[in-house]
């Protein structure tokens, strides 16, 4: 088993080789983490596809799985990106309620754009979210100041400020 540092180590240098397009570099790198169910693994090999190895639907399953392992696992970005999936139904079949429980997930784990998902979600009492207007406006708040822009959008629509 790899060492921490060890490990954190090659996820920034498989971010940085993703940075550059350098996909296959990262693979490598990202697989073998992925296969030991390191969740920041399986949420950086989540996002791309080596087109000549894989299909567009063997990459959306296969990114879907990893997204949900990662999510399992407590990534806070793989839980809003999974979100996001079962908000718009790509990857998955449209489930706003699911979509909304993984913003909560991911808000509970910090993740600032989930914090306004996850807020608006409270604010207006919808996708089986219970309404609580003073939480979901101080998740608003949460967001802005981590500069998601579209927070403050929101918070200035609801009459309200940072």
């Amino acid at each position: 088993m790899d060492n921490s540092k060890d490990v954190e180590s090659k996820i920034s240098f498989a971010e940085k080789l993703i940075s550059e397009g350098q996909l296959r570099k990262a693979r490598a790198i990202l697989a073998h983490l992925a296969e030991q169910f390191n969740a920041d693994a399986l949420f950086l090999y989540s996002t791309f596809s080596i087109s000549k190895e894989e299909t567009v639907a063997e990459f959306e399953r296969r990114s879907i799985e990893m997204l949900e392992k990662a999510a399992e696992l407590g990534h806070a970005k793989a839980a809003y990106a999974l979100g996001v999936c079962y908000e718009f139904g790509d990857g998955v079949i449209c489930d706003k309620s699911r979509a909304a429980s993984l913003f909560k997930k991911s808000a509970e784990g910090g993740y600032p754009k989930a914090k306004l998902s996850y807020g608006l979600d409270l604010i207006y009492g919808s996708n089986g979210i219970p309404q609580n207007r003073d939480l979901g406006v101080a998740l608003l708040k949460e967001a802005a100041k981590a500069g998601v822009s579209e927070a403050l959008d929101e918070l200035a629509a609801l009459g309200e400020s940072i």
